[in-house]
């Protein structure tokens, strides 16, 4: 059954042609349009200032990624050009929705999907840099029934039923593909669905989850129900939902890669029975702090470098399947379960280089399962009770050593190289000759008088917030005089007819005086005195004050 946003799409369409011939049969005029004119751009733009009226164009954009879409051609891609929230869409071609470096949103709240893709011919939907969020009320964020579906870096939250699914009742498609990267996934019912039901027809033939983030889902992060389709998985955090990982009737085949599957309130993996060919694959996984059991498995499996911890019950709990192998895994710290626990006469666990510890029972088979310890390289100890394989397979036993080789022949001496020819000595440079003194330069033409600043301060009084107070008051003036003086301090007097007029210091080429009276104009005797005892030095100059 078509979804509600094709629906809406189809019905525009319909309404958009009912419009065109209405238009038509009014004029009554004969039209010839060129076929450029039907012909849809490889690229299309929206802007929060745009109008669906516009033709999408960078200059002139629209104002829904839906009404971009449909200008677009197959293959091409519609861009963003500012923040804002351009509307769920329903896609029936491969095309590209991107926003970069702008916050393009798909607010879908009330409705049935954000994104809608229902194409069963080559290519893929790319959604890339959005955030598409169900305001608690959508369904589906991203939703193909059939369609090749990239999802990269893109926020989705806010949905009810399915963060990102593929696979619909009765479609007929031989090839689907899910690809979700650097993506967040939160809340909803399942995180990722990647198929319905391995009786549909739609479900994909491959799933990819690369360094992506799913959380809060209350039924499973991840759920599959097929027998046929791969799904590979590196480098995510699968965290807080119900149940981690979830296969209903057992995926085709699950490969998972240095993820993490934590904290998660059921078990982190949850894989029930499956005939025929089934296969999961974990490398280098951390399943820690779930629920119940971290492995709950009834499918042929192998684990290598794992580490399956602290989890509430078991585990890893066989229940179905041929043989499970274990390599280099570390299970520990399940404190109220089993370590490993096989309960199947058809199953059995074959243990390499593992470590079980601090479980509260560390091997259990029950229920004519088997424990087969491959040679004497497990660790199993410090379990409440620690259990023991149902069986060892040994190594078999050393043959005797064989006799030594016979020693080969030494071979001949190397010839001794010739010895190469010296190199001949180079002559001594002749010493080089000192160059002439130069001539020493001209003097300098003599530099104009120096001038000499006189600062006079009297004692002023002044009120301050109402308190009368003492200030000195300076004046500052430049006066001319031929004197050149080499002492940068000195004590100086300024005398007139025989009596101090003035007294005060020479430092930094600065002249500052002091006198009990305003000094008026005339001409004064300046003296700079300098040194102490036999090195005083005294120098006497005429000052006129103007």
């Amino acid at each position: 059954m078509p979804r509600r946003l094709h629906r809406l799409t189809t019905a525009v369409a319909q309404r958009r042609m009912a419009i065109a011939v209405l238009s038509a049969s009014a004029v009554c005029a004969p039209m010839a349009l060129p076929t450029s004119a039907f012909a849809l751009a490889t690229g299309t733009w929206v802007a929060s200032y745009g109008s669906d009226a516009n033709s999408c164009t960078i200059t002139s954009p629209c104002a829904t990624f839906q009404k971009a879409v449909e200008d677009t051609a197959s293959g091409g891609e519609v861009q963003a050009l500012t923040a804002g929230n351009y509307g769920a869409v329903s896609i029936t071609k491969p095309v590209t929705i991107s926003a970069t470096g702008v916050a393009a949103d798909i607010d879908f709240g009330g409705d049935g999907e954000g994104v809608y893709v229902d194409f069963t011919g080559p290519g893929s939907v790319v959604l890339r840099g959005l955030t598409i969020n169900g305001e608690e009320t959508g369904a589906d964020a991203v939703f193909g029934a059939p369609g090749n579906i990239t999802i990269e870096n893109c926020q989705i939250y806010g949905f009810t039923q399915i963060g990102a699914g593929e696979g619909d009742e009765g479609t007929e498609r031989s090839e689907n593909t899910l690809t979700i990267r650097n993506s967040t996934i939160v809340g909803g019912t399942l995180g990722v669905r990647t198929f319905q039901s391995n009786e549909f027809k739609g479900h994909p033939g491959l799933v990819v989850l690369d360094n992506d983030h799913i959380e809060g889902a209350t039924d499973a992060g991840v759920f599959t129900r097929d027998s046929s389709a791969q799904l590979v998985a590196n480098d995510d955090y699968i965290e807080a939902d119900a149940v981690g990982f979830e296969a209903d009737t057992g995926p085709g085949s699950y490969t998972l890669n240095n993820d993490h599957i934590d904290y998660n309130t059921a078990q982190g993996l949850l894989m029930f029975p499956q005939s025929g060919g089934s296969q999961i694959v974990l490398d280098n996984d951390d399943i820690d702090g779930n629920g119940a059991s971290g492995v709950y498995m009834g499918i042929a499996a192998q684990l290598d470098n794992d580490n399956i911890d602290d989890n509430a019950t078991n585990g890893l709990e066989v229940i179905g399947g041929d043989t499970t192998s274990l390599s280099n895994t570390n299970i520990e710290g399940n404190t109220a379960g089993i370590g490993v626990y096989v309960a199947n006469e058809h199953s059995s666990v074959l243990m390499s280089a593992d470590n079980v510890t601090q479980n509260e029972v560390g091997l259990e088979a029950a229920a004519g399962g088997s424990i087969v310890s491959l040679g004497a390289s497990n660790s199993i100890f410090g379990n409440v009770t620690n259990g023991s394989p149902t069986s060892t397979v040994s190594d078999g036993a050393v043959g005797p050593e064989g006799p030594a080789g016979a020693a080969g022949a030494e071979g001949e001496a190397g010839a001794q190289g010739a010895t190469g020819t010296a190199g001949v000595t180079g002559e001594k440079g002749a010493q080089g000759v000192a160059g002439p003194q130069g001539a020493p330069g001209a003097t300098g033409p003599q530099g104009p008088a120096g001038e000499i600043q006189l600062v006079t301060c009297t004692l002023v009084k002044k009120k301050v917030k109402g308190k009368t107070v003492k200030q000195n008051k300076c004046k500052t003036k430049l006066v001319a005089s031929p004197a050149h003086f080499t002492a940068s301090t000195a004590r100086v007097s300024v005398l007139r007819g025989g009596h101090v007029a003035a007294t005060g210091w020479l430092k930094n080429r600065t002249l500052r005086l002091s006198s009990p009276d305003s000094l008026t104009p005339g001409r004064y005797t300046l003296r700079l005195t300098s040194g102490t005892g036999r090195r005083t030095h005294m120098r006497s100059e005429v000052i006129s004050l103007s």
